[in-house]
């Protein structure tokens, strides 16, 4: 599965979190923080041609299933990511399925595979968020107002700076970037896939975003003191120069405010990036 897209998406996840000791912004709880977990299958659950690895269940009314194809033809990971219910001891994972759990045995009723329900064993973590930092992170966001900063190659060392009032939209980022910038096609209907409709972070490590036309895509972060770190895998991103990337973030009641920085390269020249960015919690 391809993981990834842009650059200029890429470093909307990977943020150092700021937090002011004594004036740090308490947002309230996510809104399943108490229902968050990870299901890890240690026997089989297999749906159809694909087993599955985990079900993550979000603090932010998220799920994120990955799963292992059964058959070697095809050994790319497939992940789905979508919203969740919880009602009379189900779960809803709204367009896979249902799950019922008790003690370590989980019971999987696909909407898509069909046939009987799938009962297999499990390792299940509840999972918490630590600190303030990871409670006001871990939810589910859509980008906002976003300012995006280009220096380097054809844009000079000055560089430019352009506003776009309705967030990581890619048809007016690649249509601004292909003014000087010349794009072939090929890059051109690769980035129109990958705006960003939704990011969700969680207390379990798991970073999850979906867009409009591409799968989704899933990584990991680490949270040290006032620092995240954010990794994935760099070759399937068109023009990424690394998989790693710096920035600061901010919260103020149901938002939060990214700055972050990236570096690409496109035809030999080596650009920068700075994406000011406002994320607004989903409810």
């Amino acid at each position: 599965m391809k993981k990834f897209i842009a650059w200029a998406l890429a470093a909307l996840l990977i943020v150092p979190v700021s937090c002011n000791k004594g004036n740090e912004t308490h947002m309230d709880e996510p809104a399943t923080k108490e229902m968050a977990q990870v299901i890890k299958f240690t026997s089989g659950a297999t749906i159809g041609a694909l087993k599955i690895q985990t079900i993550e269940l979000t603090e932010g009314s998220r799920y994120i299933v990955t799963f292992t194809p059964s058959t070697k033809a095809d050994s790319d990971e497939t992940v789905l990511f979508g919203t969740f219910t919880f009602a009379n001891g189900t779960f809803n994972l709204l367009g896979f399925g249902h799950i019922t759990i008790n003690g370590n045995q989980v019971t999987i009723s696909t909407e898509t595979a069909g046939g009987s329900p799938v009962t297999a064993n499990a390792t299940i973590t509840h999972t918490s968020t630590s600190d303030q930092a990871h409670d006001n992170l871990c939810r589910t966001w859509t980008v906002g107002k976003t300012i995006v900063s280009l220096s380097g190659g054809s844009f000079g060392q000055t560089g430019v700076e352009k506003l776009f009032p309705n967030g990581l939209n890619m048809t007016a980022i690649t249509d601004w970037i292909d003014e000087t910038i010349t794009l072939s096609d090929e890059d051109k209907q690769t980035l129109l896939k990958y705006t960003v409709e939704e990011v969700c972070l969680t207390g379990a490590g798991s970073v999850a975003v979906s867009f409009s036309q591409a799968d989704p895509f899933l990584g990991s972060y680490t949270l040290n003191n006032s620092n995240i770190s954010f990794g994935f895998d760099a070759d399937d991103i068109p023009f990424i120069s690394s998989g790693k990337f710096s920035g600061t973030v901010t919260f103020n009641g149901t938002t939060c405010l990214v700055v972050a920085n990236a570096t690409a390269v496109h035809n030999g020249n080596n650009y920068n990036a700075t994406l000011e960015m406002t994320l607004n919690e989903v409810k």
